[in-house]
């Protein structure tokens, strides 16, 4: 960084050159984790009814709505279950 500095070149550079690629994983690990965590929040807020109302599609209040029949067709009730779950693994494996 220094000698960066003292050859001319400008903060930009320097940042795109030197600290960017130090900074990168651990900056898109942070993000990946932080998007895993609030759908995570917002399927929990919708599942116990707190989150968005019932128009807006949203897999805690499908999983909320789909309870009732969980006896006579379990399946409706694995879908979104299962669509959070790969939504999550994926956010997870793009690491």
């Amino acid at each position: 960084m220094q000698a960066s500095k003292l050859l001319g070149f400008s903060a930009f550079y320097r940042f795109r050159r030197h600290l960017w690629p130090a900074l990168a994983p651990v900056l898109t690990t942070l993000t990946l984790f932080s998007f895993s965590s609030a759908i995570m929040a917002v399927s929990a807020l919708g599942f116990i009814s707190v989150g968005v109302r019932a128009p807006t599609p949203e897999l805690g209040l499908m999983m909320t709505e789909l309870l009732p029949f969980a006896w006579e067709a379990p399946w409706l009730l694995m879908q979104p279950v299962i669509a959070l779950f790969l939504l999550l693994i994926s956010l997870n494996l793009l690491m």
